[in-house]
Parts: C-alpha cells; sequence; structure tokens
C-alpha cells in the first residue's frame, strides 16, 4: 500500500498580462520574472537546489519545497514585490505578479498533484483576479504583486513566530471557486488594509467605462452615447450631426 507523501511548500507564480506586452518584450518580461524571482528567493536563502519541483510555466513558474520552508517563501513575497516595484520604477516592460502559496501533501518527484494543482487554481480565482485588478486600478504607481495563500498554509505560517516581513493582520479571507476546486483562501496585496481588499474582493468586476458613464461606442451605428449626471452647459460630444443644435439661452450653433 502506498504511504501518504509529506507535505511540501507549493509557489505558484503568473505574470500579469504577460500577453498585453508587444512581441519584443514577451521574452523579457518573461526573464526578468524568473530573475526577480531567483534573486527574491536567495534573500531569503532558499535556493532552486532546495526544490523538488520546479516547472516553467510560459510566463511564471510553480515549483515544491520542504515545507518547514514556508515561512521564508512567504516573506520572500515581499522582497519579490519589493524588488519588482524597483524594476517597474525605472525600467520597462513592467514586472506585475500573482502570486499563490499552498502547503499539502506531494510526491517528491515532477508532475502534476493535488496540492500544486490547488495552488494553480489559487493563482487563476476569479475573486483574487478581480483585487488585483482593482488594487492595480486604484493605485498604478504602486501595485506590483497580489499573494493568495491557502487556509492550511495561513494556519502553519501564523501559528508561531515564522515570518519576520509579511504581518498576519495584512490578510483578508475570500472564498473561491475556480473548475473542481473551492475552497477558503487569504489574500494580501501590499500598500493595501485586508479591509479595502475584502471591498474589492465583494464590489465585483470593475464596470466598464460605457456602464461608468463615460463615452462609448454603439455597436449598432458607431455613433457616441453620452450619460450625463447633473448639469452640463455649452458643451455637446457627438459623431455626426446633422440640424441645429441650441443651448439654454437660444444661443444656436
Amino acid at each position: 500500500m502506498p504511504r501518504l507523501p509529506v507535505n511540501r511548500t507549493v509557489l505558484g507564480i503568473d505574470l500579469i498580462d504577460s500577453g498585453s506586452n508587444p512581441g519584443y518584450h514577451l521574452d523579457v518580461a518573461a526573464q526578468k520574472t524568473q530573475e526577480l524571482i531567483g534573486a527574491a528567493l536567495a534573500s531569503r536563502q532558499v535556493m532552486k537546489a532546495d526544490a523538488v519541483d520546479w516547472q516553467h510555466t510560459g510566463d511564471g513558474l510553480l515549483a515544491a519545497f520542504p515545507e518547514e520552508l514556508l515561512g521564508d517563501i512567504i516573506d520572500a513575497t515581499q522582497v519579490l514585490d519589493d524588488l519588482a516595484a524597483e524594476h517597474n520604477r525605472w525600467r520597462k516592460p513592467d514586472v506585475r505578479l500573482r502570486i499563490s502559496v499552498g502547503v499539502g501533501p506531494l510526491p517528491g518527484h515532477e508532475g502534476l498533484h493535488r496540492t500544486n494543482v490547488d495552488c494553480a487554481r489559487m493563482l487563476d480565482a476569479k475573486v483574487f483576479r478581480q483585487v488585483v485588478s482593482r488594487c492595480a486600478e486604484a493605485s498604478p504607481l504602486e501595485f506590483s504583486t497580489g499573494l493568495i495563500i491557502s487556509a492550511k498554509a495561513y494556519q502553519d505560517v501564523f501559528s508561531g513566530p515564522y515570518t519576520e516581513l509579511v504581518r498576519q493582520r495584512d490578510f483578508g479571507q475570500i472564498s473561491f471557486q475556480h473548475k473542481e476546486t473551492a475552497s477558503t483562501a487569504w489574500i494580501r496585496v501590499p500598500h493595501f488594509e485586508a479591509a479595502t481588499l475584502l471591498s474589492f474582493a465583494e464590489a465585483g468586476p470593475a464596470p466598464s467605462p460605457a456602464a461608468a458613464g463615460g463615452p462609448a461606442l454603439s455597436a449598432a451605428g458607431g455613433g457616441v452615447v453620452n450619460q450625463v449626471n447633473g448639469t452640463m452647459r455649452d458643451s455637446i460630444q457627438a459623431g455626426e450631426v446633422r440640424g441645429g443644435i441650441h443651448f439654454h439661452g437660444g444661443r444656436g450653433r
């Protein structure tokens, strides 16, 4: 009878909106992401050689480490945020990342197993993507990374003084479902309070410019639709205009 595999710490990372980069930036962004990941892990004395599984995912990473490195891995996510922010301040293309961390039984050989599949599901969870997107919109100059960790990882790492850089109070709890995975998790985005993250999670996707009251092309005629709240004087936005237009005060235009 096979024995239950030992628990591992699993790290998932994905480069946000990598496909929107021009072609000449695609490889650069992926290479820079791997470089920053390596530097962040090394800052906490975690090396690639420590990994029992290390799989590149094109523009990201899915890796597994010994369970006892959980605190160092979570602290490394803060270092990664700092490094990405410094890069984005001075260089292009931007490196903005979604990060997930989980803990669970995992065989000591490469492959897709329940623990790393669940870690990947957290990374792609709709509500997490939504929170990250809203953080990027609210503070585009400060946002660099968002972190989601499993309920077990949260419980284990904050059961004692196992982190130095990442604080428990910065996390907010969410529920998520992605494909066959439904669970709870904890999210953190540097520079944002937990209450703000939870409000983003509950608010739903950000509205389109048309829904928010901005101009938009109509699907049928290619014209401009204006939604005005309040009073607007002597101003009009239009596509094709025929006939006379009169503003209050009787002045023809």
